[in-house]
């Protein structure tokens, strides 16, 4: 186990992309930025039973109440190979929501939806010209 603080964004990619496992131990954390990235990087993350972290990782296998039940959890999973594959499959699918890519489409498509007229597109011919505001 190593205690890494905070990681510019390049030390970060390297040791996700060198980890098989994490383990989020801040209870009841908001969101869990970390979390996501550890989950998109391919790592299996244990995370606390509550907060943003278990909103995030929804496998009830990754999930623990306390510090017994995370060990047990962990060492279970160390002994199975193909669960752990399993699990990491299912969690890449999961973490698609959290791309920057997919944040930015539906970013864009809020913003195309908040542009839209209101009046539906058979009628906007039939609207008064506005004239812009004198000076």
């Amino acid at each position: 186990i190593r205690l890494t603080g905070f990681l510019g964004s390049r030390e970060r990619a390297e040791l996700l992309a060198s980890t098989s496992f994490g383990i989020h131990a801040r209870p009841a954390e908001a969101f869990g930025i970390a979390v996501a990235e550890m989950a998109g990087a391919g790592c299996l993350p244990f995370v606390p039973n509550l907060g943003g972290p278990a909103e995030i990782v929804s496998d009830p296998d990754l999930r623990y109440r306390d510090e017994s039940d995370a060990v047990e959890k962990i060492v279970a999973l160390l002994g199975s190979p193909e669960l752990q594959r399993s699990k990491r499959e299912s969690l890449a699918i999961a973490m698609e929501r959290f791309r920057p890519e997919r944040f930015v489409e539906s970013l864009l498509d809020e913003i195309g939806h908040f542009l839209e007229p209101a009046v539906p597109s058979e009628r906007r011919n039939q609207l008064p010209e506005i004239a812009p505001p004198s000076r």
